[in-house]
Order: structure tokens, then C-alpha cells, then sequence
């Protein structure tokens, strides 16, 4: 008699136990889908306003049972998909910040490569009117000229711009082994050949 007795008490304490954790999660849930009723009047503002509204748990206005395991699950993905919104859009600012300074640093760059182009081609055009000189003379005193035409030599590139992951991972994949950007728009220079005089003008 007692046994039984024992036994009854633990089953009802087994149910009062589960009915305890069936409001604690009805009241999280619920705190959770007053969230989400805010955010969609904060949308529907915004909306009005001109601004992008937020995301939607429930778009088809019907009530929901608070600890059903189906819309438990709802609210897990939803959760899950506004955390991986955020952590792309700080990965995003990132990216930028990161693109930014590159960017930054390869316009140092093409205007440090800029003055040294500059200054090879005023070198090679006071080389050219000193041997053009040197033409004249050996010309005028009939004899041989005292030495070659100068050339210019290879003109450094200028450096491939950088560009942003998403970009560099599509041409990984489409554009491998092709010159790089802004590189293709340099004249192809031989370092072995004379360049006539129309270059310096």
C-alpha cells in the first residue's frame, strides 16, 4: 500500500516536474515572439519610412502554439540565420576596411613606380640628344661614332590592383595564369631593341 502510494507521488511529481518546464519554456518562447512582433512593427515603420524592414519569423498572420516542437525549431533557425546576417555583415566591413588600405597603398605605389618611369625616361632622352650630338660631329669629322644609340630598357609595370576576396576567388577560378589588371595596359617593351624618337614625344 505504501508502494503504491510512493509510486503515485513520484508519477504526479514526474508531471508537476514537466509541467514546470513546459511554462518555462512557453514564457521563454514567448518573450522570444513578443521579440519578434516588435521587430516586424519596427519593420513595417521602417518600411514606411523608406527603410529595409527586417526579418520575419511568421509572414502568414496565423497564431502559433508557443512549445510546439515545429515552431521551436522555426525559432532556432531563425535565430541562427540573423546570427550568420550579422557575422556576414561584419565580415563585410572588414573587407572594405582591408580593400581600403590596399587600395590605399597601391596608388603609393603606381606614383612611386610613375617617378621612376619618369626619371628613366628623362635619362634616356638627355642619353639619346648627347649621342645625337655625337652623331653630328662623327658625321661632320668623317669618322666612326664613339658609341651605340642608347635604348630605353624595360619600363617597370605598373602593380596589379588589388581587388576584394570575393573578386580574387572568381578569378582564381576563371582567370588563372592571365596578366594581372593594369599590367595588360603597359606597351610591351623590348629591352634588346633601340626605340625611335617618336617615343619621347
Amino acid at each position: 500500500m505504501y508502494q503504491e502510494v510512493l509510486r503515485e507521488s513520484e508519477a504526479w511529481d514526474q508531471v508537476r516536474k514537466q509541467s514546470v518546464i513546459n511554462l518555462q519554456v512557453a514564457v521563454v518562447l514567448q518573450g522570444g515572439y513578443l521579440d519578434e512582433v516588435h521587430q516586424q512593427m519596427q519593420g513595417r515603420k521602417q518600411k514606411k519610412a523608406g527603410k529595409k524592414p527586417g526579418g520575419k519569423l511568421v509572414g502568414d498572420g496565423l497564431p502559433r502554439l508557443l512549445n510546439e516542437d515545429g515552431f521551436i525549431d522555426e525559432v532556432f533557425k531563425h535565430e541562427q540565420a540573423q546570427k550568420r546576417k550579422a557575422e556576414e555583415k561584419e565580415e563585410r566591413k572588414l573587407e572594405k576596411e582591408h580593400h581600403t588600405k590596399a587600395l590605399e597603398r597601391w596608388k603609393e605605389a603606381c606614383k612611386a613606380r610613375d617617378e621612376r618611369v619618369k626619371a628613366q625616361k628623362e635619362q634616356y632622352r638627355q642619353a639619346l640628344e648627347e649621342w645625337e650630338d655625337e652623331r653630328q660631329l662623327a658625321k661632320t669629322e668623317r669618322r666612326r661614332i664613339g658609341w651605340q644609340k642608347p635604348t630605353l630598357g624595360a619600363v617597370e609595370k605598373k602593380p596589379g590592383q588589388p581587388k576584394k576576396r570575393a573578386a580574387q576567388r572568381a578569378d582564381d577560378v576563371t582567370d588563372v595564369g592571365q596578366t594581372p589588371l593594369f599590367a595588360a595596359h603597359s606597351p610591351p617593351l623590348d629591352a634588346h631593341l633601340p626605340f625611335s624618337d617618336h617615343f619621347l614625344s
